[in-house]
């Protein structure tokens, strides 16, 4: 698959994540849990807007990934049970549980392809040091969360488990 199609793919999964987290917000009845999700929705919307703006510098069907339809599809059948999960959830907890899986699943290697390629491509940096500084924040914001409404020790672990890879993982090394 060519970069600005994977690319373009990744921005309607990042819009389907934060629809997602804008059901869960309307689920709620606690307004501090309708902060929260609606706050998360809005990190997804930056992550799109993040995508869209890096596409600019990207010439149609050049750099062909590795990353597959099935691959894409995978992590889109993944977000869309997550967010079912997330609105028909039983109480906070099992929303987070789902959370950590959709924010963990397969989209992570999609996203290392598609940002490996599009820095040793000689691409523009500012569009992957966005990206990397709002998932950064995305994933801070989902721990403090977490703390702050007293869920439960195994569930802050699986939110312990997400992270972002160094910036310097994306770019090439010639020894």
């Amino acid at each position: 698959m060519y970069l600005d199609r994977a690319m373009n793919r990744l921005a309607d999964l990042e819009l389907k994540a934060a629809q997602a987290y804008l059901r869960a917000a309307q689920a709620f009845e606690t307004r501090e849990f309708k902060q929260f999700f609606a706050e998360m929705a809005r990190e997804e919307l930056d992550h799109a807007r993040a995508i869209l703006e890096m596409m600019a510098s990207v010439k149609p069907s050049t750099y062909d990934l590795a990353v597959t339809e099935a691959k894409l599809e995978e992590a889109a059948g993944a977000i869309a049970r997550c967010s079912s999960a997330l609105i028909n959830h039983e109480d906070l907890e099992a929303a987070f549980v789902a959370i950590a899986e959709m924010e963990g699943t397969e989209i992570n290697s999609i996203y290392e392809s598609v940002l490996h390629y599009y820095t040793n491509q000689l691409l523009p940096s500012h569009g992957v040091e966005v990206f990397h500084q709002s998932t950064e924040v995305h994933i801070r914001m989902l721990r403090e969360a977490a703390g702050r409404f007293g869920l439960e020790p195994g569930v802050r672990g699986q939110l312990e488990g997400l992270a972002v890879k160094p910036l310097g993982y994306y770019k090439v090394t010639k020894l």
